[in-house]
């Protein structure tokens, strides 16, 4: 009917045109319809059924040890947050293992529980409780006769031993006790001769009071006494230059000398007393003995040691 002429006119200028005529009577509400359907249907997933998920499974080319499965995708979706909780932690790889740890966190010792962190304190406690402390008892004003035997059992019951800052005169009425405070393994200090405040004397008569007594000492013992009590703690620089002995004091003083109760000065020292105490007694009273023995019984219990002031303050 159509020539092919006239055919090839009608494709190429009169369908353009009808369909341009066509587009301006379209309703523009269908197009915008159009576009939100496809957008709100873009965040659904597409039902999959079983047999075809495998199908699926069977065409996608994974990497070795891996796997897909597109029909548990959706089901454990709503129940990620769930298996995150539960999921256990991830086992480092072999090559994490082997990677270098930061050297801040090399040192650091975590305990792996509760438990562990109980042991680790348990055990630094022990350790503490049986570490040595050591104590320097110390007698001035002696000999004091049988009083002074009767410490010196005492102190050989608890293996102990202690140091006597004796007094000239004294050593002249009991050199047999001078004599068993050496035997006894302690240590003898010199406490001058007459007890008198060095303070006080004119610099002879400083001399004359130590040097009379380290002469007794060594005359009846073979042995020169090293350490020089001042009466009263009563020293000066020109004393500790002019005769070279070491000066030894205390620092813890019960005041047994005044206060004759055992408990009372027992329970002021072993309430006060700690590592490296030196404490000052007189073992003229009874009762200071009495208070020594318990002394000795409670600190032996809590590991102390009891030295010499000359051990103790040599390291």
């Amino acid at each position: 009917m159509f020539s092919t002429k006239s055919t090839i006119k009608i494709i190429t200028v009169i369908l353009p045109m009808l369909i341009l005529f066509a587009s301006c009577f379209y309703p523009v509400s269908a197009v915008r319809r159009s576009e939100r359907d496809t957008s709100e249907t873009s965040l659904l997933i597409p039902y999959v059924t079983p047999a075809e998920a495998e199908r699926l499974n069977a065409a996608i080319v994974l990497p070795k040890n891996s796997q897909v499965d597109i029909t548990s995708d959706v089901a454990t979706a709503s129940k990620d947050n769930a298996a995150t909780e539960s999921t256990p932690p991830i086992t480092p790889t072999t090559t994490e293992k082997d990677l270098p740890q930061p050297a801040s966190q090399s040192n650091i010792l975590t305990p792996a529980s509760e438990s562990d962190m109980l042991l680790v304190t348990e055990t630094v406690t022990a350790l503490e409780d049986v570490s040595e402390k050591r104590i320097a008892l110390t007698f001035d004003d002696g000999p004091n006769g049988a009083r002074t035997t009767k410490l010196l059992e005492l102190l050989d019951k608890y293996d102990a031993e202690a140091t006597f800052f004796l007094v000239g005169e004294r050593i002249e009425l009991y050199p047999k006790q001078l004599k068993e405070i050496i035997s006894h393994g302690n240590e003898i200090g010199n406490h001058t001769y007459g007890h008198r405040n060095l303070q006080k004397l004119s610099e002879a008569d400083v001399e004359r009071e130590i040097t009379k007594t380290n002469d007794l000492v060594y005359k009846l013992t073979d042995t020169m006494p090293t350490l020089l009590r001042p009466p009263y703690g009563a020293i000066s620089r020109d004393i500790k230059e002019l005769f070279g002995m070491q000066i030894a004091l205390w620092n813890l003083d019960p005041r047994d000398w005044q206060n004759h109760d055992a408990e009372k000065v027992s329970d002021y020292i072993l309430s006060r007393c700690k590592d490296e105490s030196v404490v000052v007694l007189h073992d003229s009273n009874k009762t200071t003995i009495e208070a020594v023995e318990i002394i000795l019984e409670a600190l032996s219990k809590k590991g102390y040691k009891f030295v010499t002031m000359s051990e103790l303050i040599s390291e």
